[in-house]
């Protein structure tokens, strides 16, 4: 166990990381990712105050985050706070866009874009990104 690993498993002692977390934490994680081509989603979240909460209360729940971590081609995902602390940022790692796009599919289906709608001030973005390799 590498110290990254140890640092994930140690700031989060009840959550078993699943084989994806585990793989992002490995030393040899980042020449991987120069190997290959992952996907990178950033989705732009311009919520109220409140909203902003529920976001945070949604991805620590049992249908947020733990969800996300099941669907195929998962890798990674963290949710950011601006610093005006409403505008959330959600940055994703999927092995293929249609991946995430089937993830997507999936979350719209069962009730996400009806929650978007309630905590969004504005619309939200989202977009897809590679690695250059660099």
């Amino acid at each position: 166990m590498n110290k990254r690993q140890k640092a994930i498993r140690d700031s989060m002692p009840t959550r078993k990381m699943t084989a994806a977390e585990w793989e992002y934490a490995t030393d040899d994680y980042k020449e991987l990712r120069k190997n290959k081509k992952m996907i990178y989603v950033i989705i732009k979240c311009p919520c109220h105050e409140e909203g902003a909460l529920k976001l945070i209360d949604w991805a620590k729940g049992d249908d947020g985050f733990s969800v996300t971590r099941t669907h195929k081609g998962f890798k990674h995902i963290e949710l950011l706070v601006g610093e005006d602390n409403k505008t959330m940022w959600i940055y994703e790692q999927w092995e293929t866009k249609e991946d995430h796009q089937a993830y997507l599919g999936f979350r719209m289906e069962n009730g996400f874009e009806d929650f978007m709608k309630e905590i969004l001030e504005n619309e939200f973005s989202l977009s897809y990104l590679t690695n250059t390799g660099t």
